[in-house]
């Protein structure tokens, strides 16, 4: 880890790594030795009233510290990746003007990475026949359809985006029309100094921890919860509603899955994408260190 006498020449500290490794209460540690405040850089915990299927850190286990960004969207909006960086930039700016440092932690890898570079596509230029494609088979078959065909061309950036942030899912399988990957796009470092800390745990005992938090979320009423957004008029086609967690309770709504089949379904796809994760984080940033967590 960083010393202490050398951390006032980062920007900001960065905690990654998958779900249910321990990252909020890492970086709540961090916040305490480093007088910091924490920006969340979770797109699900962005959202108002989804707190128990997004193991939202509650005001508790904050201890004291200042959260950033976390519970400030209305679960009937999008939230696209420039509002995040835009906005967690005037955070860091904002701590950074008070003398504290500025901690931001979370498992979407594609906030983060645009906080650390300018990604640039080269010379993909617009194709309006591409578009019009996708977008016609988007209306006509949904949202999932289109992003089912990305993911089964570009997994990786698939990985990134919202099934329903259908402009950026066009224009990857556009880019990907020209003989480019959007995945593997250039990338120019931005000026922000940071110190990337991603964190890590053996990987039976990261599943066991996920089974388990999994089963908790169950007995804090997850159900209820959804039920709840449902009754507000959020429907399964909302961004927010896309998240692991949630999207698993179509089918159990509907009549067509069972209570313990929906629970299963939610473990199995919380560990794909923990896995999923990991690779992505070590792929896609230069982390100055990787903590493998007992």
């Amino acid at each position: 880890m960083v010393q202490k006498d050398s951390i006032a020449n980062y920007d900001c500290i960065i905690v990654v790594g998958p779900t249910a490794v321990g990252k909020s209460a890492y970086a709540i540690d961090l916040a305490k030795k480093y007088n910091g405040e924490i920006i969340n850089a979770d797109s699900q915990q962005v959202y108002k009233d989804l707190n128990i299927g997004t193991a939202k850190v509650t005001p508790k286990e904050m201890q004291g510290i200042k959260h950033h960004l976390i519970d400030c969207i209305s679960s009937h909006k999008e939230f696209s990746v420039a509002e995040f960086k835009n906005q967690a930039i005037d955070c860091i700016n904002e701590i950074k003007s008070r003398g504290k440092m500025p901690i931001i932690v979370g498992g979407t890898g594609f906030y983060v990475q645009s906080l650390l570079y300018d990604l640039s596509y080269g010379n993909t230029t617009k194709n309006t026949r591409i578009r019009n494609k996708y977008a016609n088979l988007c209306k006509k078959y949904g949202n999932e359809y289109i992003y089912n065909i990305l993911k089964e061309k570009d997994a990786a950036r698939a990985m990134q985006l919202h099934p329903n942030d259908t402009k950026r899912v066009i224009r990857a399988l556009e880019i990907l029309s020209s003989g480019q990957t959007p995945s593997k796009v250039t990338k120019h470092k931005t000026d922000l100094k940071a110190y990337v800390i991603m964190l890590n745990m053996d990987r039976a005992k990261l599943y066991e921890r996920i089974n388990a938090r999994v089963d908790k979320m169950i007995k804090q009423g997850l159900d209820r919860e959804v039920k709840k957004l449902l009754d507000n008029g959020i429907t399964f086609d909302n961004q927010c509603m896309q998240a692991i967690g949630y999207k698993e309770w179509k089918g159990y709504f509907e009549q067509n899955t069972s209570f313990a089949d929906t629970v299963e379904l939610i473990k199995k796809h919380t560990r794909h994408y923990a896995k999923r994760q990991i690779t992505w984080f070590k792929n896609s940033l230069e982390c100055d260190e990787i903590i493998n967590i007992n």
